[in-house]
């Protein structure tokens, strides 16, 4: 009875899904805009900024300061960023901070190395973080969806081509390989229980992780775009196809985080396994 309860739910989840990203493609076909809104750093997260030398110092968030949105990009934002020489800086503006997930992913994979990914600026905006600093766009679909964060841009092209390709991706086929090695390692093992637990379980979940992707730059509500991201974070390939407890996977990063002072990822690191050790208990209540 547990079984099939979950499997219904699985059923009438994509369902829903399927109809949530043909009204998605419609909105944006409509639209004809890839403009993105810039989210604000929070207290706390790690960052890298860029200096006048060229070379970008490590700090953390301490606080941010608002003013007026410019050209629709969201609020100019000034940061306080406590570096980790102990120098406290108030007068930081938002075009010359990047997360450090950002920068440490811009050291491993080359702009000459994207695939169908384009980096996007507004030469004519009065916003530096526009001009400068930019976003990301990928064609899916025939429709071309825009993403603040370059790794969020080649995670979805990615998915996009697993979705196109099915059993016949290739590793070359994709921006972020490793992420899928697990998927890889069992289609090259050639055993068939590795092929039905690993290549189906993955087929069956890309069209809800795609549309979280696509989803998640439209949610509003705070709390909401917590979950979101976790939710995003379980159905990546490496995540959703891990062989040891998910709750583990996350307090593995939680602790990671924490060594390297990145509070804020941390705490957010923190909120994914409680959600996620809540789901689980409650799941298991249907068997």
């Amino acid at each position: 009875m547990g079984v099939y309860v979950m499997r219904q739910s699985v059923d009438n989840l994509r369902d829903f899904m399927s109809v949530l990203s043909k009204l998605k493609k419609e909105i944006l076909v409509k639209s004809k805009s890839t403009k993105v809104s810039k989210s604000i750093k929070e207290a706390g997260e790690a960052v890298y900024v860029t200096s006048k030398e060229g070379v970008p110092k490590r700090g953390m968030i301490k606080a941010c300061n608002e003013d007026e949105d410019i050209d629709g990009y969201g609020p100019r934002r000034i940061y306080n960023i406590l570096f980790d020489s102990g120098d406290l800086v108030q007068d930081v503006e938002d075009y010359q901070v990047v997360s450090m997930h950002e920068y440490t992913l811009s050291k491993r994979i080359q702009e000459s190395e994207w695939k169908g990914v384009k980096h996007v600026c507004d030469g004519d905006s009065n916003d530096p973080w526009a001009r400068a600093v930019g976003w990301y766009t990928v064609e899916i679909e025939g429709v071309e969806e825009a993403f603040e964060h370059c790794q969020t841009a080649l995670m979805a092209y990615d998915i996009n081509q697993a979705q196109i390709k099915e059993d016949d991706l290739k590793e070359s086929d994709l921006n972020l390989p490793k992420d899928w090695s697990i998927y890889f390692k069992a289609r090259a093992s050639g055993k068939s229980k590795d092929l039905q637990m690993y290549g189906a379980t993955l087929i069956e979940q890309l069209p809800l992780t795609a549309c979280l992707f696509a989803s998640y730059k439209r949610i509003q509500n705070p709390t909401m775009k917590t979950i979101w991201k976790a939710l995003i974070f379980s159905s990546r390939p490496d995540t959703m196809l891990q062989e040891f407890n998910l709750c583990c996977f996350c307090y593995k990063w939680t602790y990671i985080n924490y060594l390297e002072c990145n509070l804020a990822q941390m705490e957010y690191e923190l909120y994914v396994f409680a959600l996620w050790h809540i789901c689980i208990q409650n799941v298991s209540l249907l068997f």
